[in-house]
C-alpha cells in the first residue's frame, strides 16, 4: 500500500466518524477551530506589524554610515581645496577675484583694490 492509498483511507475513515458525532462534541470542535483560526489571524497581524516597524528601522544604520561618510568625503576634498594655490600662483589677487564675474565683487572693487596694494607694499 502506497502512502498516497493510506492517507486516502485515514482520511474517509476520519469523516466518516466525524459524521456520527454528538452535538456537543460537534460544537466543542467548531468552537476550537474558530479559536484557532483567530489566533492565526492575529498572530499573522503582529508578524506583518513586526515586519513592517523592521523595514522602517533596518536602514537607519546604512543611512548614517552613508552621511557621515559623505560629509567626511566632502569635509575632506573642501579642505584639500583651501589648502591648493592656484597654478599662477598669488601674482594678480584682483585678477582672481574678478575673474568669477560675481557682481557682489564688483561692489566692493575698491577693497579689493586696497588688498592689492597692501600685497604689494609688503612684497
Amino acid at each position: 500500500m502506497s502512502e498516497k492509498d493510506f492517507l486516502q483511507k485515514v482520511n474517509a475513515h476520519l469523516d466518516e466518524q466525524a459524521e456520527h458525532l454528538d452535538a456537543a462534541t460537534q460544537s466543542r470542535l467548531n468552537q476550537a477551530r474558530q479559536r484557532a483560526l483567530e489566533h492565526v489571524k492575529s498572530s499573522e497581524q503582529d508578524h506583518m506589524t513586526d515586519v513592517i516597524a523592521g523595514t522602517r528601522f533596518r536602514w537607519l544604520p546604512a543611512s548614517a554610515m552613508a552621511g557621515i561618510a559623505i560629509v567626511a568625503l566632502g569635509s575632506f576634498l573642501f579642505l584639500q581645496n583651501i589648502n591648493t594655490v592656484p597654478e599662477g600662483g598669488l601674482d594678480d589677487p584682483l585678477e582672481i577675484v574678478t575673474s568669477n564675474n560675481n557682481l557682489d565683487m564688483y561692489e566692493q572693487l575698491d577693497f579689493y583694490m586696497w588688498l592689492v596694494e597692501e600685497d604689494n607694499s609688503a612684497s
